[in-house]
């Protein structure tokens, strides 16, 4: 797993000549966005490869941009109604593509959630969002009602809804409506219980921004937000609204952030706050990201039970380093009770200032545990990152990202652990029982920190060495929790040959690894009944009424006899009935198993049965329902008639019936075959695993 490979680098690392602030572990987060390719696997299977080649150890792929979704909404669990749409375009799941290659490749993989802003520069606002929630927006700019920023006084058709020509990249909903802050967390809820991500950082979790002094412009007047927040008609620069947008912001903070650790609680929680000019008044009063109350706002999930975040990585998108760097210092004391990182730009801050802004994060007075980039822009990073590692900088020299570093641990949170359990040694397999696969393992020792895997993931794979992409996970949706696994059709298993894996996991999801089973190839037994003489199993074919003749002619489907012709009946009167029956066929498992039945006939022109019944008796009664007997679907071809289907190997049979063909008789030149039936075994009645040596 990613956290054993960082302790590997780290390891590595203290045996080089570089700089102890090299060494320390630290985050390094390279963002990826939406103008980066996030519908296309090459860009982003590029992006992964920067980020390696480049000693980031962290990725942070944008899940949520505008209220839509760069994954499946509700893809295995639907406990949280999703209906925000798909984007995910030629990638398929571009997320679960992320999490699949970045981990493979030993990253830590961090989604960027939008929270407010929920349009891309439109004025529609989505039907599916919490009715009446757009923004409001107040004014009060024309005299003699300018001078006041305590009181209400807007001008004429103020507060009103917002529009493109207020907000310029969108619309955004407001969060201090009780409802907004409900449905987003469902939303992120949705992503989180669906999605192995290791962290999510916040974005966009703020109002607009209001212009100072506020009464020029100010955000927050929906009606419903200020009867939520127990308003009436506040002044724009209030300290009683003031307080209230920023405790709304915080309160979503809060809630989500409980709702993340009560599905998974090792996830990383974190958000990127804007910081504006060279103080933070705009930060705390405009936009409403007030960092002192989310550092003392209670955190259960933290071991000093305070600050609502385990990472704050503020967007110190200055173009000079020094700006930079006064910022990190003004923030530096309200984020005492959470990991502060720096977020840096590579559209505003130079490579050379960037460099000394990384540089800067290691200033041990600081106390900042890393650094993000945002954000990865294709080929032109590679000469971006090699202007940034040839900067001299002070005191770090240069190379600031030449070397790696290990992740960050975030022993802040309430049972950090990222030790992965011992490695599974003895996984075996089993096909012994036709339509299964049977793993057992032994639950590996304790590692050092005495921790035992709590669960197991299943990987199956037509090929080895087997990747742990989701795609080759056999329990996606449910546990695995004991010492063995049966792997049957109802888990996806068809014939073929395959390799596993089985992972262990312990109760703060770091993950462990197997040896490898296989080849393994499962049995699905197949039984043919023919009906001529010499024909495979033909005493178990019967002629239970009509006018049967010998035919020359017989299908050449694999797996029955040549040259033994079949029997045919022709459809002067339409009563023909034929039966195959599987009971008394050596090597059939014996109790009630399922099965698929096929047909197959020959390709002779006269073939014509349209709307043929056919009957299988099966241990709660007789299964009825009709097909076609016509060259174009069961000449020399097994045509699938039903299935999978339950039978009892003792008493079970199909039968055809010519009584209900719509096909007009027309004595010998209309005629129905019955060269063949097969029944192939797929999957054996449902069973608990302490049955399986006796079926």
């Amino acid at each position: 797993m990613l956290r054993g490979f960082a302790a590997k680098v780290g390891a590595i690392l203290l045996a080089t000549t570089t700089f102890v602030s090299q060494v320390k572990a630290e985050e390094r987060i390279l963002w990826y966005s939406i103008g980066d390719g996030l519908t296309n696997t090459t860009n982003m299977q590029n992006a992964i490869n920067f980020a390696v080649a480049n000693k980031f150890n962290a990725i942070c792929f944008l899940a949520r941009y505008r209220a839509d979704a760069y994954y499946i909404p509700n893809r295995d669990f639907s406990t949280y109604y999703n209906p925000e749409p798909a984007k995910s375009g030629a990638a398929g799941d571009s997320l679960q593509f992320i999490i699949d290659r970045a981990h493979e490749a030993g990253l830590r993989v961090y989604i960027s959630f939008g929270c407010f802003l929920v349009t891309d520069g439109s004025n529609t606002y989505p039907s599916y969002l919490p009715s009446g929630a757009v923004q409001w927006i107040y004014k009060d700019v024309a005299a003699p009602n300018a001078s006041d920023d305590s009181t209400y006084n807007p001008d004429p058709g103020y507060p009103r809804p917002t529009t493109t020509a207020d907000t310029s990249e969108g619309l955004w909903v407001d969060p201090g409506r009780n409802d907004v802050r409900q449905y987003t967390r469902t939303i992120l809820k949705d992503i989180v219980l669906n999605y192995d991500i290791d962290g999510v950082i916040f974005d966009r979790v703020r109002y607009p921004g209001d212009a100072l002094p506020h009464r020029n412009e100010a955000y927050g007047y929906n009606p419903q937000a200020l009867s939520d927040m127990g308003l009436t008609n506040p002044g724009p620069g209030s300290t009683a609204f003031i307080n209230a947008r920023r405790q709304a912001v915080a309160n979503f903070i809060s809630e989500a952030r409980a709702d993340v650790h009560a599905i998974k609680p090792w996830i990383i929680v974190g958000a990127a706050p804007i910081v504006y000019g060279t103080t933070l008044t705009d930060t705390y009063s405009t936009v409403f990201q007030h960092f002192p109350t989310w550092n003392t706002m209670s955190n259960s999930n933290h071991v000093n039970g305070l600050g609502i975040l385990d990472m704050v990585a503020p967007q110190y998108y200055r173009s000079t380093a020094a700006a930079n760097a006064s910022l990190m210092d003004l923030a530096k004391p309200d984020v005492t009770n959470m990991f502060h990182q720096a977020t840096f730009y590579t559209v505003t801050e130079p490579a050379g200032e960037m460099a000394q802004s990384i540089c800067d994060t290691r200033d041990a007075t600081r106390g900042m545990k890393g650094f993000g980039i945002y954000t990865y822009g294709g080929a032109s990073s590679s000469g971006y990152m090699t202007t940034l590692n040839s900067t001299s900088t002070s005191p770090c020299g240069t190379g600031v990202m030449a070397s790696a570093s290990p992740l960050v641990d975030y022993t802040l949170k309430v049972n950090w652990d990222s030790q992965k359990p011992n490695n599974i040694t003895n996984l075996a397999a089993d096909t012994s029982v036709p339509g299964r696969v049977r793993l057992t393992w032994s639950t590996p020792s304790a590692a050092s920190d005495g921790d035992v895997p709590v669960r197991y993931l299943v990987y199956r794979s037509t090929s080895t060495p087997v990747k742990l992409y989701y795609s080759n996970l056999v329990n996606r949706n449910y546990d695995v929790t004991g010492n063995e696994f049966l792997d049957e059709p109802s888990k996806g298993l068809t014939a073929g040959t395959f390799y596993y894996k089985v992972i262990p996991v312990d109760d703060y999801n770091n993950k462990a690894d197997s040896n490898t089973v296989g080849p393994v190839s499962p049995s699905f037994p197949e039984f043919i009944v023919e009906s001529r003489s010499g024909g495979q199993n033909y005493s178990n074919y019967s002629e239970i009424s009509g006018d049967w003749q010998s035919s020359t002619s017989k299908s050449t489907a694999t797996g029955v006899t040549s040259g033994i012709g079949s029997r045919f009946a022709t459809l002067d009167t339409k009563n023909d009935v034929a039966r195959f029956t599987l009971a008394g066929i050596a090597g059939v498992p014996t109790g009630q198993h399922y099965y698929d039945i096929y047909y197959t006939t020959n390709a002779v022109a006269s073939t014509n049965c349209v709307n043929c019944t056919y009957r299988v008796k099966t241990p709660s009664g007789i299964v009825s329902g009709t097909f076609d007997v016509l060259p174009s679907t069961t000449g020399n071809t097994w045509y699938k008639v039903v299935g999978p289907i339950l039978l009892d190997s003792a008493d079970a049979y199909f039968e055809v019936d010519s009584s209900s063909s719509t096909t007009t008789p027309n004595g010998t030149n209309t005629r129905l075959p019955t060269d063949a039936v097969k029944f192939v075994f797929t999957q054996w009645v449902p069973v608990t695993l302490s049955h399986f040596e006796t079926e």
